[in-house]
């Protein structure tokens, strides 16, 4: 409510959560990370039972639970979890999904991983997309991350990136929807998964470059220097 303008990391239901603030509002994209491609010599048609968890702490917070309970009855499909398993503050979880987590053959508790390393590279290799159903975010960097290493995006509207026509938005969250979205996106064809893989990369290294990052900001500051002196005795410009 004291700022004159806000900048905001996240697309448009981020924007819309300050929209109360009755300020302008400009949107910063979330730069990516140096993640490796892993699609270049992936086998499609191979991996489409195979997805990815990723994220960090607040592992009910980011839906690890409703996607522990999905893939719990999917003894078909498997999941690979890379989040900080191991923190203390996630005690009560890994007690209450340990069954899940360590006793399912169809379920691979890996922990925390270094996403530039040769370690995640494998993984994003063998799995065909990231299931993140979280509750709410700026902008999900897991996304981002996993966008850049060619995954398709089967992500909640709450976790702020735009997935057009190469991934798929979770309006629900609910048990139903996700195991729905996970059995659809395993029976298509090889091709079309390859397709909606390469455009997930296109999208991350256009939009999400770091570049465009840097000429983002800079735009954003030449608006509100412009708009401060063409208001200079307003007294909550700059």
């Amino acid at each position: 409510e004291h700022a004159d303008y806000l900048t905001v990391l996240g697309n448009g239901f981020t924007r819309g959560t300050y929209n109360y603030s009755n300020k302008q509002i400009f949107t910063l994209p979330v730069p990516a990370p140096n993640v490796p491609l892993s699609s270049s010599n992936k086998d499609f048609s191979a991996c489409r039972k195979n997805f990815l968890w990723l994220g960090s702490g607040g592992l009910v917070h980011k839906g690890l639970d409703l996607v522990l309970d999905v893939f719990s009855e999917l003894p078909d499909y498997h999941l690979t979890v890379c989040g900080p398993l191991d923190d203390p503050g996630e005690a009560e979880f890994r007690q209450q999904y340990f069954h899940e987590l360590y006793k399912l053959p169809n379920i691979h508790a890996v922990g925390w991983v270094d996403v530039s390393s040769n370690q995640f590279s494998d993984i994003a290799s063998d799995c065909v997309a990231l299931i993140y159903p979280s509750c709410s975010e700026g902008q999900a960097g897991s996304v981002i991350t996993s966008l850049q290493a060619g995954l398709i995006p089967l992500i909640s509207y709450e976790s702020g990136v735009d997935v057009h026509e190469f991934g798929v938005i979770l309006n629900e969250c609910s048990h139903s929807e996700i195991k729905g979205v996970i059995q659809s996106i395993s029976a298509k064809q090889g091709q079309q998964l390859e397709e909606m893989s390469r455009k997930a990369y296109e999208y991350v290294k256009s939009f999400h470059a770091k570049e465009k990052y840097t000429k983002d900001f800079e735009n954003i500051i030449a608006t509100i220097e412009h708009e401060s002196a063409q208001n200079p005795y307003n007294e909550s410009s700059l």
